[in-house]
């Protein structure tokens, strides 16, 4: 199964190489923007993988991902983040 990759916009066939191109692109994700790397166009994954996005807000949502529940995250959660843990997970088991 192909794992699609969302630092180069492609796709790869472990999560090894995922890894490896995370390193490579030092963890920035490929612009939705951004032309579509050897013809591939950058997607969200099966839900099984259960794929999220944390963006700043002035950052466009990718196609694949609108539609869905955005929350904030402020510095209150960063610093006391329990509740948004929890959240999160009720989130995450809601799929």
């Amino acid at each position: 199964m192909a794992i699609s990759c969302v630092y180069c916009g492609g796709s790869h066939s472990a999560a090894a190489q995922v890894r490896a191109c995370w390193q490579r692109h030092s963890g920035r994700e490929a612009s939705s923007d951004s032309p579509p790397i050897n013809g591939s166009v950058a997607r969200r994954g099966p839900p099984e993988l259960a794929r999220n996005l944390i963006t700043d807000p002035a950052t466009p949502v990718p196609v694949d991902w609108h539609g869905v529940s955005r929350i904030a995250i402020g510095t209150e959660d960063v610093a006391s983040p329990t509740a948004l843990i929890g959240r999160l997970r009720q989130m995450a088991e809601a799929r």
